[in-house]
């Protein structure tokens, strides 16, 4: 005969066993009606939510999610500590283990919904191309290195108005806090003709430890509980409005990689500073770049020939930064990452690079 759980248990597990069908019902309810999502959720509740964030958070010139989350990571652990010592003085142990890994789970629950409600709900919303009429089908012959050319020269010919630091790297006009400050600038020309990335103009925030997301593999976070853009200032300079500008994208409700990839460089690519028109070039490059790589190692080759010293210092400064901070950290969050986007339904850390469809959809349509 079973033996009843008290009541305490049992209601722990009927909150958690709560949590965990609304979760699964929601997301797939999301999953199964983008078109729904899309216009009840991610045009007209969720930019109000990111007004209300970024009229909360948007003050400070720090990052508010940085010092929340270190505090949580000291809490958490002192917790940790506190429920070891709980355990084992326990009379049943295990028991006692076991409602205590449920509450955590409820919780963990808890907050994911909560993450759903301010934002994640955008990973199920329409495609960007279906909403702003951009036609990715699969690219014809020629398209892919004609794309790589046009960036490469792009690259090549903004190249020459940057200016650069003692060892010859290119720079941004006003330093880190320039590009930071200007992180939404050039989204302002992408509201005529796609007014769905429309927004309030934010400040990207810098991050104290920039070193330790530099250790992980991160050069930008946005937090959704925050609303805030978080940008790692250690990558080398010419990188952080691309960069920036990614983030922008998140919090104006673009979640997949590819998405705010693309919209980093439609939106720099408009931007009033030339530094971050370069920053976009170079960056778009190196995506079109990777994928001609694979399809056609010879044309890869030829055009790589083509970058001028002055570029390749910009990349080279780019490896040096890789070297830098490799890590087994790094790894590890690119297998933790992977398996985020993968359970967003999206294609894994393999997404960033979707973003070459986008832009050989938005060069067909010009």
């Amino acid at each position: 005969m079973l033996k009843t759980p008290p009541p305490d248990r049992r209601l722990a597990i009927a909150a958690l066993a709560a949590v965990v069908l609304a979760i699964v019902v929601l997301r797939l309810l999301a999953g199964a009606n983008p078109e729904i999502v899309e216009h009840a959720y991610s045009r007209s509740v969720y930019p109000r939510i990111a007004d209300i964030l970024t009229t909360a958070t948007g003050w400070t010139s720090f990052s508010i999610a940085e010092l929340v989350s270190i505090l949580l990571i000291v809490m958490g652990i002192v917790a940790a500590v506190r429920g070891v010592f709980r355990v084992r003085r326990a009379p049943a142990p295990f028991r006692t283990l076991g409602f205590a890994l449920m509450r955590i789970a409820t919780v963990a629950g808890l907050v994911y919904l909560v993450f759903l409600v301010l934002w994640g709900f955008n990973y199920q919303r329409q495609p960007l191309a279906m909403s702003v009429g951009l036609d990715t089908g699969a690219p014809r012959a020629g398209e892919l290195a004609a794309v790589c050319a046009a960036l490469v020269d792009e690259s090549e010919a903004l190249r020459a108005s940057v200016p650069e630091d003692d060892k010859g790297v290119a720079r941004v006009n006003g330093g880190i806090t320039g590009a930071l400050a200007r992180a939404s600038a050039g989204y302002d020309a992408l509201d005529d003709p796609w007014p769905i990335v429309t927004g309030e103009s934010i400040t990207a925030k810098r991050v104290l430890l920039s070193p330790v997301l530099a250790r992980l593999g991160i050069t930008g976070i946005f937090v959704p509980f925050t609303g805030e853009a978080n940008v790692d200032t250690t990558v080398p300079q010419w990188m952080l409005p691309f960069v920036a500008a990614h983030e922008v994208a998140h919090q104006r409700g673009f979640a997949r990689e590819d998405e705010a990839n693309f919209l980093a460089y439609a939106s720099c690519a408009q931007h009033p500073d030339p530094t971050a028109r370069y920053s976009a070039a170079l960056e778009a490059s190196r995506y079109a770049m990777g994928a001609l790589r694979v399809t056609d190692p010879t044309a890869h080759q030829a055009l790589e020939a083509r970058r001028g010293p002055a570029v390749r210092r910009d990349l080279e400064a780019l490896e040096a930064w890789h070297r830098q901070y490799a890590s087994r950290l790094g790894a590890v969050h690119e297998r933790v990452n992977d398996a985020y986007l993968r359970a967003q339904g999206q294609d894994g850390v393999a997404s960033y690079g979707r973003m070459v469809d986008l832009l050989i959809a938005e060069r067909r349509a010009r």
